[in-house]
């Protein structure tokens, strides 16, 4: 029963990345390059940056995530991956896949962030910034980052889950402390 159950957990995992990785490049490649300027306002130009530090915050929680997720799959003796652990390897991957997703299009997004900031702003005698929250296109990578954040942090606990509570537990040999 408990290995149906991890079997599963790993196709739904497998199957989720299959689906993500289809509507990001559909989403990428029909929306339009469109990115609207607004007139400078200072509450304006604090959403923009909080926009920025908002990526910077999912960034530093991916990292403790992925942190986490390599520490119990790989470096804790108790819980590691084993040879024959093909759902759980199946997740793993899935989640590796999906946090370097994320930090791909952390980067992509950043970059375009300021490529937009730079062309508004290089109007002369023009106030504008980006409209970050009605371009198409920079609302689309916004969306992107945050979806492959929460997916990659659901698939890892989902890994951790597995790993820790579904699998049969396999008695490792201690070692035999001898009396000199």
């Amino acid at each position: 029963m408990r290995y149906l159950l991890r079997t599963l957990l790993a196709i739904g995992t497998i199957m989720l990345l299959a689906w993500l990785s289809y509507s990001a490049v559909y989403q990428i490649r029909t929306t339009p390059v469109q990115i609207r300027p607004v007139e400078y306002d200072a509450s304006r130009a604090l959403a923009f940056q909080f926009v920025r530090e908002d990526s910077k915050r999912l960034i530093d929680a991916a990292i403790l995530i992925l942190a986490a997720l390599w520490s119990v799959s790989v470096v804790k003796k108790d819980e590691r991956l084993r040879a024959g652990d093909f759902p759980e390897i199946g997740m793993f991957v899935a989640a590796n896949l999906l946090l370097i997703s994320f930090f791909y299009l952390t980067e992509k997004f950043t970059t375009v962030l300021e490529h937009a900031y730079w062309d508004v702003r290089s109007v002369p005698g023009s106030q504008l910034l980006p409209d970050v929250f009605n371009s198409p296109y920079l609302t689309l990578y916004y969306q992107l980052v945050n979806t492959a954040f929460y997916a990659s942090l659901a698939v890892s606990a989902i890994v951790v889950l597995s790993l820790c509570l579904l699998r049969e537990k396999v008695s490792l040999p201690t070692e035999s402390k001898q009396c000199a």
